[in-house]
């Protein structure tokens, strides 16, 4: 990005994640370590998210030294924001509006363009056609073959009673924690479908204890992999246990109305709970 603006290029900044994540970056560029935020006399407040703490913030930064290779990665090029001919983000303006003017006025961003949400463009085809809820949105991009006959699974169950469980790709979890997720839903009594990636545990499958199986069974559906824009906008589906990842915080919260339930991990995913559970 530096040596792009210094040649005279224009340069379009794209984000993936929200205004208020990119005034939390814009802030870790300007001091030489995140932590000092924690410790000396400095406005974090963010407009628009008041409620934040600088030990809600990504967690690269937090937990990052500045000599990281990890730290600069996520935070290099932010410096260059006020040179960048365009702005683009993954959100819109009335969800963060006090958020975008600050940026306007105090970073100097004047070409700020929000153009949320991003979505599989048959997905949001299909909004606008309202068409039967039953049917699929097209391809998307997917990461593991999905098990499209979970959604016959839902369909046998009341509207909104189960609860969807996905922790994203990306996020690892122990067999420890695994057990105690397990024994949770159970405890629930409500039918659960639960995305158990084959590298979930930290590169290993979930095995499932027989009794428990037995126990749950005829409410309970594993999968390696689903079809998320067709689970989240079935009729039977009640909640969403997730790990916090922008796309689903929004895409799902916001467009589809399913109510979440956040258990965060690593990045921005800790700030998205924290918005989630302050609406």
């Amino acid at each position: 990005m530096k040596i792009v603006t210094l040649l005279g290029f224009c340069t379009l900044f794209m984000c993936t994640f929200t205004f208020q994540g990119l005034c939390i970056l814009w802030l870790s560029s300007i001091f030489s370590c995140w932590l000092l935020l924690l410790i000396i006399d400095v406005d974090f407040t963010i407009p628009g998210a008041t409620f934040l703490k600088p030990t809600d913030v990504n967690t690269f930064i937090q937990f990052y030294d500045p000599s990281d290779f990890m730290f600069h990665f996520v935070t290099d090029g932010f410096d260059t924001l006020e040179r960048s001919c365009w702005v683009i983000l993954n959100t819109f303006q009335n969800l963060e509006h006090e958020t975008i003017d600050y940026l306007v006025n105090k970073i100097k961003l004047k070409t700020i363009l929000p153009m949320g949400p991003i979505l599989p463009l048959p997905f949001i085809d299909q909004i606008k056609r309202n068409k039967d809820k039953d049917s699929t949105h097209g391809d998307a991009i997917i990461l593991w073959n999905e098990n499209k006959g979970c959604l016959t699974w839902l369909s046998q169950f009341k509207p909104k009673s189960v609860l969807y469980v996905s922790f994203g790709s990306l996020a690892l979890v122990s067999h420890h924690q695994i057990e105690e997720i397990a024994l949770g839903l159970e405890a629930t009594g409500y039918p659960f479908l639960w995305v158990t990636r084959p590298n979930l545990i930290h590169g290993q499958s979930p095995n499932f204890n027989v009794d428990f199986l037995e126990r749950v069974k005829g409410r309970a559906y594993f999968v390696d992999w689903a079809p998320q824009l067709d689970v989240l906008s079935h009729t039977s589906m009640g909640g969403f246990f997730t790990h916090g990842g922008w796309n689903s915080t929004w895409g799902f919260f916001i467009t589809l109305g399913v109510p979440m339930l956040g258990w965060s991990y690593f990045s921005d995913q800790p700030m998205n709970c924290k918005c989630i559970e302050h609406g």
